[in-house]
């Protein structure tokens, strides 16, 4: 086997994995935190400066913090990061072929939703959908915080509350369901959404 096959895979593995190098740190100033606790404690056990219990006790609080602390770490590591704001909760529900067809057919006509990062409803108005779905709608960001926000257009479109619809013109605030949708924006494709 070459040298160049032996590290090909070595190197495509690490391309773009930096939280890995942060895991590394965050275990080496774990495990070196816990050295120096450790052996601070038993170092006033041996001088007499604090009992046996005391000693128990230290031991006991410093592996529940470090527990803590890692679980703290696992929730949040690989978590999306938006890189200009906040972002929507990600959409987790299937798409149906005839969801996909009305997203498309929506986005063609040139209809938009405008939603905020924050609101639950506009995450409903997306679920609905279904993931694969919800890609292919133009979503607008209207909150100021949010990635990628154009809370500009929002305001010159008169939204006022999320999510809001914009078809053929028209804009129409509230949650809508999938039939509606397409009575408004004249869809003809299948309907078992």
């Amino acid at each position: 086997m070459s040298s160049a096959t032996r590290t090909k895979p070595l190197s495509s593995r690490r391309a773009g994995k930096e939280s890995g190098r942060s895991w590394v740190r965050l275990t080496m100033a774990v495990l070196a935190t816990i050295g120096l606790i450790d052996t601070g404690s038993i170092t006033a056990k041996r001088w007499g400066w604090i009992g046996s219990s005391q000693l128990i006790f230290r031991g006991v609080m410093t592996v529940l913090l470090v527990g803590l602390l890692g679980l703290g770490w696992a929730a949040s590591a690989d978590q999306p990061f938006a890189q200009s704001g906040r972002a929507a909760p990600a959409v987790i529900s299937a798409s149906s072929p005839a969801k996909i067809a009305l997203a498309e057919h929506l986005s063609s006509v040139g209809a938009r939703v405008f939603t905020a990062y924050w609101c639950p409803h506009c995450h409903d108005q997306k679920e609905a959908f279904g993931k694969e779905a919800a890609a292919k709608l133009l979503v607008i960001e209207c909150a100021e915080d949010g990635a990628n926000s154009q809370a500009q257009l929002c305001k010159q479109q008169g939204v006022q509350g999320y999510p809001s619809w914009q078809i053929k013109g028209v804009v129409d605030s509230g949650v809508k369901p999938l039939n509606t949708l397409a009575d408004l924006s004249g869809y003809t494709g299948p309907r078992d959404f």
